[in-house]
């Protein structure tokens, strides 16, 4: 299950997962994340039905509860519709075909190294400078353990793989 693989290789690298679902049956889906032993890689679930966009409000319970910004969660669906309604809350989306890939997961990462730098560079422009934070040996382990699990990556996707919590 190429899914499985891909997703245990982005909690190997220290990045969180959540699972965001519209489904009414709650619990078949977290059955099923057990069953493929995915249950412990996932930090929190937002499995609820609801009428169509209801994925925002999946996303905003997410941010929250994981205490991260909008723009710092890469979001994958196999439904461009669903793709569409999260990119206006200023995640990072993606549309899959056949479930998560590698192939996938590196694309993503590299939208958002670009999307960090065109940041990065705006800032400049404006004169504001980003702030770098201090490398840590914890930091440092992750970002080898990026770089291992997705030996393609640049530099920059192994930093993002290894600061993304």
């Amino acid at each position: 299950m190429k899914v499985a693989l891909v997703l245990r290789s982005v909690h190997t690298c220290g990045m969180r997962i959540a699972v965001a679902s519209n489904s009414p049956a709650k619990g078949t889906a977290l059955r099923i994340l057990r069953q493929f032993g995915l249950a412990p890689l996932i930090s929190h679930c937002e499995i609820f039905p609801g009428a169509k966009g209801c994925k925002h409000e999946h996303l905003r319970r997410i941010s929250g509860a994981m205490r991260v910004s909008m723009r710092n969660i890469i979001f994958f669906d196999d439904l461009a519709r669903n793709v569409r309604d999260v990119q206006q809350l200023g995640c990072s989306a993606h549309q899959v075909r056949g479930g998560l890939t590698a192939a996938d997961l590196i694309a993503a990462l590299r939208a958002a190294c670009t999307r960090a730098s065109s940041a990065a560079t705006l800032h400049t422009f404006l004169g504001k400078r980003p702030v770098a934070a201090p490398s840590t040996p914890e930091h440092d382990d992750r970002e080898r353990s990026a770089k291992r699990h997705a030996p393609d990556c640049t530099a920059d996707e192994a930093q993002l793989l290894g600061n993304a919590l």
